[in-house]
């Protein structure tokens, strides 16, 4: 009997030390690192699939354990881990760290670590008060920082010469379709290019955000962008909430931020 009591008791422990403690619990990836890694194809479609910064995620380093959003993304910055998807557990995103090393595909290497550097760039700029403003769009109507208070700003920055950004527009006219009778969310969009070229562009393209006309200088060193398309979910405080290149990700971004 008395061996078997502390055979219960033992076990007893065991349960409570891993209920208490979240850090200490075995994580099982989404899927085998050595499969994702054996080529750079490979890890490209993985990574594209399942890896979605823009959602809420609890982050894990290399031995399980939480850590910041922010040393996740600096790490991955370094170029010397990539993020592997853990399977979910009480409904729960969960992303942990997976260490390179000498062997890793070069290419994997390097596209990681730009994947990091760019993942980490727009972390900085959550938070970030949007400059103030004054633009007319192509149909004559002002946006600027006073009438679009207490509003919440969906915003692409793209030029006519971007495939992607054109690809994407009819994603995004689905988009703008599904929250029409939402008088507080706007959507507009940023292009550097003329005001001409833009409204002969448009009578061949169906684009239904409010398209602005502005100067690449804004884009680029106040709104800090540093590929197209870009997209900026923009709270109803003027702050930035999300920036990304993708329109999916704009899409999860846009529910995340209507959910809080």
């Amino acid at each position: 009997m008395n061996r078997l009591y502390k055979i219960v008791i033992f076990l007893q422990c065991c349960l409570l030390f891993s209920a208490c403690n979240y850090d200490s619990k075995d994580t099982s990836l989404h899927q085998p690192p050595d499969k994702v890694m054996d080529h750079f194809q490979s890890w490209w479609n993985y990574h594209n699939q399942n890896i979605h910064f823009s959602e809420n995620y609890i982050p894990l380093d290399t031995n399980s354990k939480v850590i910041s959003r922010e040393s996740f993304l600096q790490q991955l910055a370094k170029g010397n881990v990539i993020p592997f998807r853990v399977i979910e557990k009480e409904g729960q995103l969960l992303y942990q760290l997976f260490p390179l090393n000498d062997k890793t595909d070069k290419d994997i290497q390097v596209y990681a670590k730009q994947i990091g550097e760019d993942a980490y760039q727009k972390f900085l700029l959550e938070g970030m008060e949007i400059p103030d403003f004054h633009f007319t769009d192509l149909n004559g109507k002002i946006y600027n920082s006073n009438n679009t208070k207490g509003k919440l700003i969906v915003l692409k920055c793209w030029f006519i010469q971007c495939q992607a950004c054109v690809q994407e527009m009819p994603v995004l006219n689905e988009v703008v379709k599904s929250y029409r009778d939402r008088p507080d969310i706007l959507f507009l969009s940023m292009a550097f290019d003329s005001k001409e070229k833009l409204t002969n562009f448009l009578t061949k393209t169906k684009f239904n955000y409010a398209v602005i006309p502005v100067t690449a200088d804004y884009l680029e060193n106040k709104l800090k962008v540093t590929s197209y398309p870009t997209h900026y979910i923009i709270n109803r405080k003027g702050k930035v909430s999300k920036v990304m290149n993708d329109s999916q990700e704009m899409i999860r971004a846009l529910n995340n931020e209507l959910n809080k």
